[in-house]
C-alpha cells in the first residue's frame, strides 16, 4: 500500500548574522555553508501509520543549483517548532520558530556531535546524499534507515558541507512543489488473508493447521463433531437436533427419531389432515384429533371467499379488520381520526389544536403578529403579507407611515424667458412681469391604503419683498416630465389641470397650506403650478433654501384588509369563512375550505341512518358493520360460537 505525505513542519536555520533568525514561513529550504552555514529541517507526521514500513522516499525540488545538495541525516527530538517569519529580513530575528541559536548550543559557529542540542542530526548515521542538484528538477532519495518500522512523528536534517549553497522548495512555497514523503507500506492482517497474523485468530483459510478442513470464515475452528452439535454429520445420527429433515420435529436427544403421533405437532401419518401447529390445510382449526374444523369467520383465519381478513389474520389491512371480516379502510388525511404518524389531527379530531386543523391534518399555528399571514382583525399587514402596504409593514403588524417628497421645483419668468432657476433658494411668483412657480411630488407607500388628506406647505421667504397681498393660486398639472435644471419660461409645461386653491394675504416666514386632497389618490408623481393675479410678488422657499423647504403632509386612512377568519367571502382563496358557509354549511374548515360531506364510512355519526361509523361505535363497541348499523349482541343460537361460555352453536359445531 503506497502514501504520500507533506512535512507538517520545515524549516532552514542559518548560522553567522542570522543565527537568531527564524526562517519558518520562507518559500525557500537551504543548505550549505556560505555567505552563512545553513541546514534544513523536515517533520513528518507518520502517526496514521499502523503497519511497518517497507520504503520510505524523499523527493525535493531544487530552486537553486549546488555542486552538492546535502545528506539526509535522522534527528532524535521532533518537537522543534516551525516559526512564522520568513528570514528576508531582521524582522525574523527572535521569532518563534528553530533557529540556529537553539541546535549550536556551544556556539562554536558549528552543529556538531559536541552541542548538547536534541536537534543536532545523528551524523553517524546518513541515511542518503543527494549529490549535485540543478533549478526546476525534482530529485528523490532512499530514506528508509532514517525512519522507525512504523508509525510516529520523524524529523530529517539535511546538511552540506559544500560553500556553495543549494535550495529547495518549501511547502509555503507557492510555485515550485514542496517536500514529498513517498511511503510504501505493509497490508494490515485480516481474517481471510490465509495467513494466522492476529491474535483473534485460530486459523485462515489454507492455514488451518490447528484443525485441518475445519476452518470457519470467522478464522475460528470448527468443534469436532457430536451428537448434540445441530449438524447430522456421524454414521451414528439419523438426526440432531434442528437438522431433523429426516423427522422434521421428532428428533431425541440421541440423533434417533421418535415413531410418529397425532399430537407431535407433526403430519407424519396417513389418517392426519393436520396436527397441532402444523396446519397447512386449514391454518387455525386443526382439532384434537388431528382434523380439520370447517372455517367460519371469526376463528383467526382468511378461510373463506368472502373474507378479506379475520380477526387476528388481517395482513391485507393490519389492524383495520372489522367484525364482518372485511378490512376497513386505510387510514387517510380526511377520516375524522388521528390515525397516522404525520398527522396532528384530522378533520372534526382537533383535540390537539381546536378549530385549527388543516387540510393537509397538521395544526395551523395560533394567529400572531409575526407569522407573515394577516390573520387578526388589528393587523393590517404582517411580515411578507404586505397586506394594505406592501414593503412599509412595522414589527407591530401596522402600516408604516407613507412618503411624499418634493422632488423638484422651479420658477420660470416673463422677462428672462431662456433663463433657468432651478438652483434658486426661493419659488417667485408674480403677475407682472409674469412669474410662475412649478413643484414634483413624488408619493410611495400608501399602497391599498386611502389619502384621507393632502396639503402642500410651502413656507414664505424672509426677504423684504418676500410678503404679498396674495399667497397665489395652486393648479394641478397633467405633465411631469419637465427638468428642474433645465426649464425656462419657453418650455414651462401647461397648466391645464383644476384650481386646488389660493391663498390670501402672506407674512414673512408663514407656513401656508394648499389643499390638494382631490389631486392625490395615492402612490404616484404629481405636479403642480403656483400663478398669481397678484402685481405684489411673493416668494416662497424652494426645496434648495437650507430651512422651510416646500414639504407635502399626508393623513392615511386605516385600511381594510380582508383574511380568512374574518367571517366574510372575499378573498378568492376561499370557499367559505367561518359562518359564510353556504358553499358547505357547517363544513367551513380553519383554512377556509369546505370539508368532504358526510358519508357512511367517514368515522363519525354525522347522518340520521348511522348508528355507528367506523371507530365511532361507542353505541355497538366492536359491532360497527360497514353500512354503519350495529351488528346484534352475541347469543346463543345465532350459529356462530363467539362467547366464553359456548362449545358449539347451531351449524356451528365443529367441536
Amino acid at each position: 500500500m503506497a502514501l504520500d505525505l507533506g512535512p507538517v513542519a520545515d524549516t532552514s536555520i542559518v548560522g553567522g548574522k542570522q543565527a537568531t533568525w527564524d526562517h519558518g514561513a520562507a518559500g525557500d529550504l537551504d543548505v550549505g555553508l556560505k555567505p552563512f552555514p545553513a541546514m534544513t529541517y523536515l517533520k513528518f507526521d507518520l502517526s496514521g501509520v499502523r503497519t511497518k514500513i517497507a520504503k520510505a522516499t524523499l523527493t525535493l525540488t531544487c530552486i537553486h543549483p549546488s555542486t552538492d545538495g546535502g545528506t539526509v541525516y535522522p534527528v532524535a527530538s521532533s518537537s522543534w517548532p516551525e516559526g512564522n517569519r520568513t528570514g528576508l529580513d531582521k524582522t525574523s530575528a527572535n521569532g518563534p520558530g528553530l533557529k540556529w541559536k537553539d541546535v549550536d548550543t556551544n556556539r562554536n559557529a558549528q552543529i556538531d556531535p559536541r552541542d548538547t542540542s536534541p536537534y543536532v542530526p545523528d551524523f553517524t548515521r546518513p541515511s542518503a546524499s543527494l549529490g549535485p542538484v540543478l533549478p526546476g528538477r525534482s530529485y528523490s532519495v532512499d530514506v528508509t534507515g532514517a525512519l522507525g518500522t512504523g508509525g510516529g512523528v520523524y524529523t530529517l536534517a539535511i546538511s552540506s558541507l559544500k560553500s556553495t549553497p543549494g535550495s529547495y522548495a518549501s511547502r509555503e512555497n507557492g510555485t515550485a512543489q514542496g517536500p514529498l514523503l513517498h511511503l510504501v507500506v505493509a497490508a494490515s492482517p485480516r481474517c481471510g488473508d490465509n495467513r494466522v497474523n492476529q491474535a483473534t485468530e485460530q486459523c485462515d483459510g489454507i492455514s488451518s493447521a490447528a484443525c485441518p478442513g475445519r476452518c470457519r470464515a470467522d478464522c475460528t475452528c470448527q468443534p469436532l463433531p457430536r451428537c448434540g452439535d445441530g449438524i447430522v454429520n456421524q454414521p451414528s445420527e439419523v438426526c440432531d437436533r434442528a437438522d431433523d429433515s429426516t423427522c422434521p420435529g421428532r428428533c431425541q436427544a440421541d440423533c434417533t427419531c421418535t415413531p410418529p403421533r397425532c399430537g407431535d405437532n407433526l403430519v407424519d401419518q396417513a389418517g392426519e389432515e393436520c396436527d397441532g401447529t402444523a396446519s397447512p390445510a386449514c391454518p387455525g382449526r386443526c382439532r384434537a384429533d388431528c382434523t380439520c374444523a370447517p372455517p367460519r369467520c371469526g376463528d383467526n383465519v382468511v378461510d373463506q371467499a368472502n373474507e378479506q381478513c379475520d380477526g387476528t389474520a388481517s395482513a391485507a389491512c393490519p389492524g383495520r379488520c372489522r367484525v364482518d371480516c372485511t378490512c376497513a379502510p386505510p387510514p387517510s388525511c380526511g377520516d375524522n381520526l388521528v390515525n397516522q404518524p404525520s398527522e396532528q389531527c384530522d378533520g372534526s379530531a382537533s383535540s390537539a389544536c381546536p378549530g385549527r386543523c388543516r387540510s393537509d391534518c397538521t395544526c395551523a399555528p395560533p394567529p400572531r403578529c409575526g407569522d407573515n399571514v394577516v390573520d387578526e382583525p388589528g393587523e393590517q399587514c404582517d411580515g411578507a403579507d404586505g397586506g394594505a402596504c406592501p414593503g412599509l409593514c412595522q414589527p407591530d403588524c401596522t402600516c408604516g407611515p407613507p412618503v411624499a417628497v418634493v422632488e423638484a421645483d422651479a420658477s420660470v419668468s416673463a422677462a428672462k424667458t431662456t433663463t433657468n432657476y432651478g438652483k434658486s433658494t426661493v419659488l417667485e411668483v408674480n403677475s407682472s412681469p409674469a412669474n410662475r412657480a412649478f413643484l414634483r411630488v413624488r408619493v410611495s407607500g400608501v399602497g391599498g391604503r386611502h389619502v384621507g388628506a393632502a396639503h402642500l406647505r410651502l413656507v414664505v421667504g424672509k426677504g423684504s419683498s418676500a410678503s404679498s397681498d396674495s399667497g397665489g393660486r395652486l393648479h394641478a398639472i397633467t405633465s411631469c416630465g419637465w427638468n428642474e435644471l433645465s426649464m425656462t419660461w419657453k418650455t414651462q409645461p401647461a397648466i391645464d389641470g383644476p384650481l386646488l386653491g389660493q391663498a390670501g394675504p402672506v407674512l414673512l416666514n408663514q407656513a401656508v397650506d394648499f389643499d390638494v386632497t382631490s389631486a392625490i389618490g395615492g402612490d404616484g408623481v404629481y405636479c403642480f403650478a403656483l400663478d398669481t393675479a397678484s402685481l405684489n410678488n411673493v416668494e416662497y422657499n424652494s426645496k434648495e433654501a437650507a430651512v422651510g423647504k416646500p414639504q407635502v403632509l399626508l393623513t392615511i386612512l386605516p385600511p381594510v384588509v380582508p383574511f380568512c377568519g374574518d367571517g366574510q367571502l372575499n378573498q378568492p382563496s376561499e370557499h367559505c369563512d367561518g359562518t359564510a358557509d353556504s358553499a358547505c354549511p357547517g363544513r367551513c374548515r380553519v383554512d377556509c375550505t369546505c370539508a368532504s360531506p358526510p358519508v357512511c364510512g367517514d368515522n363519525l355519526v354525522n347522518q340520521s341512518r348511522e348508528q355507528c361509523d367506523g371507530a365511532t361505535d361507542g353505541a355497538c363497541p366492536g359491532r360497527c358493520r360497514t353500512d354503519c348499523t350495529c351488528a346484534p349482541l352475541p347469543s346463543c343460537g345465532d350459529s356462530v360460537v363467539n362467547l366464553p361460555n359456548e362449545h358449539c352453536d347451531g351449524t356451528d359445531d365443529h367441536a
